[in-house]
C-alpha cells in the first residue's frame, strides 16, 4: 500500500521546530566539499552511520565464511 497522499496534506511546523534555525555547529567534508550542519543533522548521520555498521556485522555473522553472495 502507498502512502504517498498522506505525506502532502500534512504540513511541517517550522515555526515551532527547534532544529530548523539552529545554526550549524558541526563541519564534515565529502566528496571534497564541506558541509556544515547542526545538531539534529549530526545526530541523523551518526544514526545512519551506526546502523550501516550494524547491518555490516550482522551480514558477516551471517556468513562467516566470508564470502557474501552478491
Amino acid at each position: 500500500m502507498i502512502r504517498i497522499g498522506v505525506f502532502a496534506r500534512e504540513r511541517h511546523d517550522y515555526n515551532n521546530d527547534p532544529y530548523f534555525y539552529t545554526a550549524p555547529i558541526y563541519r564534515y567534508n565529502r566528496g571534497g566539499s564541506y558541509y556544515e550542519i547542526n545538531q539534529y543533522a549530526a545526530d541523523t548521520l551518526r544514526q545512519a552511520v551506526n546502523y550501516g555498521y550494524q547491518e555490516a556485522f550482522a551480514a558477516g555473522e551471517a556468513d562467516p565464511s566470508g564470502r557474501l553472495a552478491t
